[in-house]
């Protein structure tokens, strides 16, 4: 699972959100892989950690918010971006991925 400070702020939260992946091939196994909303999460809070300056991280919530189309869950994302003080990134983000999406 990938972890950062906002993992550290709701570990518990995190987890149970996390889905339950299954691998069949070499053997059987399963993994906790975070939820897309928690991944965009860490993401925000790292770029504005970071300055406000990283691509990679801009460009990884990015792609998750445009292969996740419709399928986020919004309302969650805001309530823990107002938690964490990083709303206005969220908003910029979505925005952004609507342009893009769109056009």
């Amino acid at each position: 699972m990938y972890s950062s400070s906002v993992s550290a702020l709701s570990d518990q939260r995190i987890l149970q959100r996390a889905g339950l992946v299954s691998i069949h091939e070499p053997a059987e196994a399963q993994f906790r892989v975070s939820s897309p909303e928690d991944v965009v999460l860490s993401k925000l809070e790292w770029y504005r950690k970071g300055g406000e300056i990283s691509d990679k991280q801009w460009n990884d919530i990015m792609g998750v918010m445009q292969s996740q189309r419709g399928a986020l869950n919004v309302e969650y994302l805001r309530q823990r971006t107002m938690e964490l003080g990083v709303e206005d990134l969220l908003d910029e983000a979505l925005l952004e991925a609507a342009r893009e999406i769109g056009g």
